[in-house]
């Protein structure tokens, strides 16, 4: 059996104050924070991202947290 589970990236910078939006810091704790109780309950094999660098930075806590056997890696199937 396949699971998905999905998440929305971390709070971002203003596209005013950063083009890139890389998450603020409460938006990296608050990933951390997500990450670490998620990785209680839940085992992935891989974390896919969409290449949005806010989302990159999501995927990578959310890798620390889970430790996913396949890693992560993007993909455009996550594009709006």
């Amino acid at each position: 059996m396949v699971r998905v589970y999905s998440a929305q990236h971390g709070e971002a910078r203003s596209g005013a104050e950063d083009p890139a939006r890389p998450l603020t810091d409460k938006g990296k704790e608050d990933a951390k924070k997500v990450a670490n109780y998620v990785s209680k309950f839940v085992r992935v094999e891989r974390i896919l991202h969409s290449g949005k660098l806010r989302a990159v930075q999501t995927a990578e806590i959310m890798a620390d947290a889970l430790k996913p056997p396949k890693g992560v890696e993007q993909t455009d199937t996550l594009e709006p």
